[in-house]
């Protein structure tokens, strides 16, 4: 019936139809053989994450057996926020309040730190680009027990189905953006009372 009816079209020749027909479906096939290519790029991509995602997870297992930092020291904190502007301010106050300060952008960075850095305190956005800081902090409480450094959230949005997700995460406290310098304060002399010989901020 298809093809008694493209017969009865005004072409001069039936080779006029079918040309068209067999060029579509060459491109439709060349695009269907890229779109699988780049979702098995995709799907290696997403092994390989996952995989250095398990060796970060291990070598934090391992880290549970690792030395500490010497006491005497300012406070540690490791700041994982992936807003520049953000991350600047908040690194400025700390940093002014006698601490010492790294920065990571994404949960990915923030756990290779970990697993080479004893910290004293996580501050984590939530709205990480990788996964959330509910989740990163999951995963600290998880594989490093009762050695998990002091973690507190800071967000832009915050209510309180977000603030029971960040407490039933192992997240001790969340703050609202901006942080004043002032909150640091009150933050800082709150985790010195459980740090061993911290020098006063």
């Amino acid at each position: 019936m298809l093809a008694t009816n493209l017969k009865q079209l005004p072409y001069s020749r039936w080779e006029d139809v079918c040309y068209p027909v067999s060029t579509i479906l060459e491109m439709v096939s060349a695009l269907c053989k890229e779109r699988l290519s780049i979702m098995q790029q995709a799907c290696v991509n997403d092994i390989s994450d996952a995989v250095s995602r398990l060796l970060m997870l291990s070598n934090l297992l391992v880290k549970r057996e690792g030395k500490t930092r010497s006491s005497g020291t300012p406070p540690y904190i490791l700041l994982v926020e992936d807003n520049d502007i953000v991350a600047t301010v908040e690194n400025n106050l700390l940093t002014n309040l006698g601490c010492e300060v790294d920065v990571a952008t994404n949960a990915t960075d923030a756990l290779t730190l970990i697993t080479t850095h004893d910290y004293d305190l996580i501050l984590l956005d939530v709205g990480l680009p990788d996964i959330s800081g509910i989740e990163l902090a999951k995963t600290l409480r998880f594989c490093l027990k009762d050695q998990c450094p002091h973690l507190i959230a800071v967000t832009a949005l915050s209510d309180e189905t977000m603030v029971q997700a960040c407490l039933a995460a192992g997240i001790e406290q969340v703050l609202t953006k901006p942080v004043t310098l002032n909150t640091f304060k009150h933050i800082l002399a709150s985790i010195n009372n459980h740090l061993p010989n911290r020098e006063p901020v």
